[in-house]
């Protein structure tokens, strides 16, 4: 059985806009500005937030 893991481009920018996890297939998805700064994230459960970046 094979372990795979899978993300999500944006064609335009090549930015990550999703990704699924290996082993229990949670989702967590990003939206970015149009700077290419996070803006907000969508994690499995649909809790969102923003980590800070420095």
């Amino acid at each position: 059985m094979a372990r795979t893991s899978t993300a999500v481009y944006d064609f335009y920018t090549g930015l990550p806009t999703s990704s699924t996890d290996v082993d229990n297939g949670v989702t967590n998805a990003t939206e970015y500005d149009a700077l290419g700064r996070p803006t907000k994230a969508i994690r499995a459960l649909g809790v969102t937030g923003l980590e800070s970046w420095t």
